[in-house]
């Protein structure tokens, strides 16, 4: 008989992160270190979030929706929504495009009982986000179409080097890939004070000092303040793809994207 997860205990390892009671000596652990991380490299990584059972679950769960999910090969800004005047220089890092091919697989495509959407519904997640990120309040995605969202990246997939347009973002690899497909960054690239044009021209050339390269295996959840760090995902390879959930979070209730990201990622503007 298959197992159920039908409780939170199923699918994420509480032994190995005991983060239901915040106040636990457990949990004061495992924010300390997230604290840590988030402080030195603004990242932190939780290998083996998941329990590999309904690990493997949701990557069938994603697999059966895969016919329905939108491909996009485009081109988009570095410095994603940001105004970019007119008149820059030829190697201004400002001026450069990247390039995001994948396929995604919108929120509203889950049916209730899905296993990713019992994780993202969870308020102890919620809690626990809002702990990591130091923030007084959090609270998930309203946005019908991209709350909770699947990135599928075949061969030949990948996202290019960009700043986020969101403070943060919440991640879960799901499977990884045959080859490449890996997570890289370069930590507080720019700052309020500086935004460091320089380096950022120069890794966008290829120069990979200060580049870390992070391979996440399955189940690893992730969070990440990828509006000042500089970061991609390179090219996939081989016949496995990449899958990734976003799990998304604002600061204040309601919180809806915009109808634009909706058409380029998902291909349309309201949920089906």
């Amino acid at each position: 008989m298959p197992p159920h997860f039908d409780t939170i205990d199923a699918i994420v390892d509480f032994d190995r992160y005991p983060i239901k009671d915040l106040d636990s000596e457990g949990a004061r652990r495992v924010l300390e270190t997230c604290h840590a991380t988030m402080a030195s490299r603004g990242a932190c990584r939780l290998e083996g979030f998941i329990r590999p059972e309904a690990l493997e679950a949701m990557v069938r769960e994603a697999e059966g929706l895969f016919p329905q999910a939108f491909r996009h090969d485009e081109q988009f800004r570095v410095y994603v929504a940001e105004n970019i005047p007119e008149g820059l220089s030829a190697d201004d890092p400002r001026r450069v495009l990247a390039r995001s091919a994948q396929a995604c697989i919108a929120w509203d495509l889950f049916g209730p009982g899905a296993i990713l959407r019992r994780l993202y519904e969870w308020d102890g997640l919620t809690d626990f986000l809002q702990a990591v990120l130091g923030k007084s309040t959090l609270f998930r995605s309203a946005d019908p179409i991209n709350a909770c969202s699947i990135s599928y990246t075949e061969t030949g997939g990948e996202l290019g080097w960009h700043f986020d347009s969101a403070d943060f973002s919440v991640t879960l690899q799901m499977q990884a890939p045959d080859a490449g497909g890996e997570f890289q960054f370069a930590p507080n690239t720019r700052s309020d004070e500086n935004e460091n044009y320089g380096t950022v021209r120069r890794i966008l050339d290829g120069d990979p000092e200060g580049v870390i390269s992070s391979k996440s295996p399955p189940g690893t959840l992730s969070v990440f303040r990828g509006h000042k760090s500089l970061h991609r995902v390179t090219p996939v390879a081989g016949a496995k793809p990449r899958i990734t959930a976003i799990l998304t979070y604002a600061d204040e209730p309601g919180f809806v994207g915009k109808s634009y990201s909706h058409k380029v990622f998902f291909g349309r503007e309201t949920a089906g």
